[in-house]
């Protein structure tokens, strides 16, 4: 599944591994980002539709979108989010939840780009039980659930300059991870969980970056 430009407009299709089957889901105006349900039955994306522009108004933050969620064949479309999300985005393991960085709730930087802060949520994959992890203010953000779910890995600048910490899924027991000057971002986690790799701007002995 993936994101397809088409003019001035960006819908999602899916396509099978051999390139056959080739079939548009949405024909919105702003459709990006899908991301599989664990099971493969639903497709997760952001979008910003007209139903949607009163909301985004209200909330002023850009960069920011709506979170839907549709049937993998595209029926069933619906908008399981009340409140404007970052671009970063991805289900629980067990398909349960969702996890999401936005800025909506930092009224310091309406209108703003949505990069002066980010907090950390999580919610039901209807929509209900948002909760937000830890306090606004700093820039927490590429949140991602460690395999098993029992830990989420993100990046913040908290300390000063962004490093990769962990905690646990309510948001308690913030460890960092990294301590360098450099800006360390986007954390993944290695499929069995013991290893985290990250991007990193360090300037190597031999001077590249």
């Amino acid at each position: 599944v993936y994101t397809t430009q088409r003019g001035t407009s960006s819908g999602i299709d899916v396509i099978q591994s051999d390139e056959s089957g080739q079939d548009q889901l949405t024909h919105e105006r702003f459709d990006m980002l899908p991301r599989w349900s664990p099971d493969g039955k639903q497709i997760a994306f952001l979008s910003l539709r007209l139903q949607d522009l009163e909301l985004a108004s209200v909330h002023d933050i850009s960069g920011h979108f709506f979170l839907y969620v549709m049937d993998a064949d595209g029926k069933n479309q619906r908008r399981v989010t009340t409140t404007p999300i970052g671009s970063h985005f991805e289900w629980s393991p067990d398909g349960k939840r969702f996890l999401f960085q936005s800025s909506w709730e930092d009224t310091s930087h309406r209108g703003k780009d949505g990069l002066h802060s980010s907090a950390i949520y999580t919610m039901n994959t209807d929509g209900t039980q948002q909760q937000r992890l830890r306090p606004v203010g700093n820039h927490d953000s590429w949140p991602t659930w460690s395999p098993d779910g029992k830990w989420i890995a993100f990046c913040s600048d908290r300390d000063g300059n962004q490093d990769i910490y962990v905690m646990n899924t309510d948001g308690s027991k913030v460890q960092r991870l990294t301590d360098d000057e450099a800006g360390d971002t986007g954390p993944v986690w290695s499929p069995d969980g013991s290893q985290i790799a990250f991007t990193s701007f360090r300037t190597h002995p031999g001077g590249s970056v």
